[in-house]
């Protein structure tokens, strides 16, 4: 039988020292290090401190969905929906789209709110613009719904991670972007 004990009573180390293995585990993604991760620290910081750094403008990510596209062939929310022909209650489009719109009244002083919405509204937009839109006309109401589920709000919350303790976001509050950019004509369930 083989001895396996070890004598390191005489050895000099700068690291890590032991009697047999060591096993290190190296993660190489952390949420806390993420641009999200830094902007919700910033706006916690600018809550925190009052800090309105955004009170006469929008930060460029965000002054992009601001304004209503003028390209519109349908306009308004009500006829989208009806244009679409799928079965979207108008009633509760249009309660989550104001949830969103009152969020981000609330917070459209803080300079890292309005950059975490732009890139919110803006990965939303790419989703629809890339993988709903010139597809619309072949798929069913449930195959929009799945992409949005799985391409919008779970990557938007896995993203996210442990967020902030000022600002809390909702996916009521994601569906409310999608309603509330189809309001200013940039997503779309008819055929572009």
């Amino acid at each position: 039988m083989e001895d396996t004990r070890s004598n390191q009573s005489k050895a000099l180390v700068r690291g890590d020292q032991a009697g047999r293995d060591i096993f290190k585990t190296t993660n190489f993604y952390s949420v806390e290090t993420t641009h999200l991760a830094v902007w919700f620290k910033k706006l916690d910081e600018q809550i925190a401190e009052d800090m309105r750094d955004a009170r006469h403008h929008f930060v460029d990510t965000l002054k992009f969905f601001v304004d209503r596209r003028d390209d519109a062939d349908v306009v308004g929310l009500d006829a989208k929906i009806k244009k679409s022909g799928f079965n979207i209650s108008y009633l509760s489009a249009i309660e989550k789209k104001e949830a969103f719109a009152k969020l981000l009244l609330k917070y459209q002083e803080f300079s890292c709110a309005q950059e975490l919405f732009g890139y919110f509204l803006s990965h939303i937009y790419e989703v629809f613009d890339e993988k709903i839109c010139p597809f619309v006309e072949t798929m069913t109401y449930q195959d929009v719904q799945d992409i949005v589920d799985r391409e919008i709000i779970d990557k938007i919350f896995l993203e996210i991670g442990s967020g902030s303790t000022q600002m809390l976001l909702s996916k009521t509050h994601v569906r409310g972007m999608i309603y509330w950019l189809a309001d200013k004509c940039f997503v779309r369930w008819h055929s572009c």
